[in-house]
């Protein structure tokens, strides 16, 4: 009696609202025709069995899928947590009436609990199930044996998130709904062809723009019902570009001017190290929001690690380049590495003006003839001349006995027919040009050239790499992107 007491209350007054307004014998509905028509209908009514006439009848169910919000798309799990609206109706035998004999009432609204409902649930559910609704959530029920009941349900579903071209995306996420012990034979679970999926009370996502949607029919192994409304996904590009990508493009360019930095300013090494920290903290924040699986790497992060790789080596080189810079000012640079490095002069262009000016006549201190006593005396006897003329005469003098001598001594006046050592001692060069001095490579230098050259190529190949991620990431995220097979496979 309790519990006929509360239904009563609860049915008068559901039904006081929610009866067909279009109706005008509806209001003449009087409390004694909503009492028989409860008692009626759930007198001797058995929630627990299935409303079927006989063994060959089967329970059509309808539904329908509201999308309310995206909750929550994840793709280190590679779930889907969605908020949606389930339409479900199907008929009730049980559950008729005459409306001429109950004062033209024509629905009456019950809770949930008082009413067999199917048992459908969420088939790639990752959390564990509960029923959909809640005990006391209105159903209504026609006076022809309809059922409507429309409860809200919030699921986490497996979502098979490929994060190859991430952050520029494109997912397909699906949502199964089957029945949990029922067999086809019993419940027949069917897409409400009508109206399958509504975004009417959607609510736009800020990560994901839902590009279109689907719904079909399955059929399963084990002989139950299936049906699986499927959302196309598209990422958001705007906040990823912003706050990752341009990011990781500005340092990658930083990370070579480890090589610009001249070696005395001593911050080599500390730059070098701070732009390794800072791609080591990115490829952190990516790696947050990847799975842990190696079906799909991002480019992303192939693209972060590279980089990474490229400034382990930089800081590696600049320490070879730092031991070269430090090395004593007198050290000999040998004949391989001056070849060496006139050739990266060459090709990175970073001859000065004064090595491409060098006199014929100029020698490097490291010139044998500069050991030979007879050119000391020449080389002093033109340093002299340059103080005094009178000196100058002297030297002239001087110059020309020698030179008279040599020809008594070869017979010949022909200067050019002088012997090779003499040649080699320079006095074959015209009086008038004095030797000029050619400065020696030193370690320093081979450190600056070698630091150049390493700037151009490290610079040469970020860029490369650089634009080319930017290229392959949107082109391979469109290219690539999936759709929503729309061909229809209802099976039934």
């Amino acid at each position: 009696m309790k519990t006929s007491g509360m239904f009563v209350t609860v049915v008068v007054a559901l039904t006081l609202v929610h009866l067909w307004s279009d109706l005008p014998t509806a209001q003449a509905a009087t409390q004694a025709d909503l009492y028989n028509l409860f008692n009626y209908l759930f007198g001797v009514y058995q929630k627990e069995i299935i409303p079927l006439e006989n063994d060959t009848n089967i329970v059509s169910v309808f539904l329908s899928f509201s999308l309310l919000s995206l909750v929550d798309v994840n793709e280190k799990d590679q779930t889907l947590v969605s908020n949606a609206l389930l339409h479900m109706s199907w008929l009730d035998n049980t559950l008729t009436w005459s409306p001429s004999q109950y004062g033209n009432v024509t629905s009456l609204l019950v809770h949930q609990e008082n009413i067999w409902r199917p048992d459908i649930q969420v088939g790639n559910s990752v959390i564990l199930q509960k029923q959909m609704g809640f005990d006391e959530l209105p159903v209504r029920v026609m006076w022809s044996g309809l059922i409507e009941w429309e409860p809200t349900t919030v699921m986490s579903t497996s979502c098979d998130i490929d994060v190859t071209y991430y952050p520029m995306d494109t997912q397909v996420c699906n949502i199964d709904f089957e029945t949990s012990l029922s067999r086809s034979t019993e419940i027949d679970v069917q897409i409400d062809k009508t109206v399958p999926i509504t975004l009417d009370d959607y609510n736009v996502d800020g990560q994901w723009e839902l590009k279109d949607t689907y719904a079909e029919n399955l059929n399963k192994d084990d002989g139950k019902t299936k049906i699986r409304f499927s959302l196309l996904l598209k990422r958001r590009r705007t906040y990823y570009v912003v706050n990752i990508l341009l990011p990781v493009v500005f340092l990658s360019f930083t990370s070579t001017l480890v090589f610009a930095l001249p070696a005395e300013a001593g911050e080599k090494m500390s730059m070098g190290i701070t732009v390794l920290l800072a791609y080591a903290v990115y490829l952190t924040i990516v790696s947050e929001h990847l799975p842990n699986t190696s079906v799909q790497t991002s480019i992303v992060a192939v693209y972060l690690t590279t980089l990474l790789g490229i400034t382990a080596v930089g800081i590696m080189v600049s320490t070879l380049i730092l031991r070269l810079h430090h090395r004593s000012a007198g050290a000999r640079v040998d004949d391989r590495t001056q070849k060496l490095v006139e050739f990266l002069k060459t090709i990175t262009f970073s001859h000065k003006e004064e090595d491409k000016q060098i006199p014929k006549n100029s020698i490097s201190p490291e010139d044998p003839m500069l050991h030979d006593k007879g050119y000391k005396n020449f080389q002093l006897s033109y340093m002299d001349a340059n103080n005094s003329s009178r000196g100058q005469t002297a030297t002239i003098v001087k110059r020309k006995s020698r030179l008279s001598d040599l020809d008594k001594n070869s017979g010949t006046t022909d200067h050019s027919k002088l012997e090779p050592e003499q040649t080699r001692m320079g006095l074959n060069r015209p009086i008038s040009c004095p030797p000029v001095y050619h400065k020696p490579m030193t370690w320093q230098e081979v450190a600056e050239v070698a630091d150049w050259f390493l700037f151009i190529l490290f610079t040469t190949l970020t860029s490369l790499l650089t634009l080319t991620v930017l290229i392959v990431l949107p082109v391979g995220g469109d290219s690539r992107a999936p759709t929503l097979n729309k061909t229809l496979t209802d099976t039934q």
